[in-house]
Parts: structure tokens; sequence; C-alpha cells
């Protein structure tokens, strides 16, 4: 379930080297877009 517009791609390589994140996360990224990513990012994994 990936859009061609949103940055999946990049998110789901990201998402593969830190295991630490959870699945959902990359989902709502890629549903509101980079910008989630950031803050996903920059936020500790619970």
């Amino acid at each position: 379930m990936t859009n061609p517009k949103s940055p999946a791609p990049s998110l789901i390589f990201i998402d593969r080297e830190h295991s630490l994140t959870p699945r959902r996360s990359l989902v709502a990224t890629s549903r509101t877009g980079e910008r989630e990513y950031t803050d996903i990012w920059s936020l500790p994994v619970e």
C-alpha cells in the first residue's frame, strides 16, 4: 500500500535500517508526508 507520490520507498528503506520504528509509524508518515517522517525520526522510539 504505497503511493507513488508519497516518499514511501525512502521511509521503508530507513525503517528497514532502523527496525526500532514500528510499521504503524511508517504508514502514518506516508499518509501525512515528509514532515511527519522528520518528527518520527527525531522522536524517540517507545
